[in-house]
């Protein structure tokens, strides 16, 4: 399936959040995105003038946690055999 079969937009109102201004993100991207309170996102701005918003970029340090355990779990065999061979 093609990247367009998924393109979605909507018009937002800009908010003033602090010093800042901010956008909502509906809920149905957010559930399509899996973003909850609290998670990072990467926001850039292209040369056009267009906003990008990566819900991936940036994985949190209990995924990240998660994800060394499961490659530790994955490959401590061939990391063991390693470790015997550097003696």
């Amino acid at each position: 399936m093609s990247e367009k079969a998924f393109e979605k937009s909507t018009q937002r109102q800009v908010a003033k959040f602090g010093n800042s201004l901010a956008v909502t993100i509906p809920a149905d991207f957010a559930a399509a995105l899996q973003l909850k309170k609290g998670d990072t996102v990467t926001v850039s701005m292209n040369s056009d003038k267009t906003l990008k918003l990566d819900a991936n970029a940036v994985i949190s340090q209990q995924k990240l946690a998660g994800l060394v355990d499961q490659a530790m779990a994955q490959y401590q065999g061939a990391l063991d055999i390693l470790a015997e061979s550097d003696k």
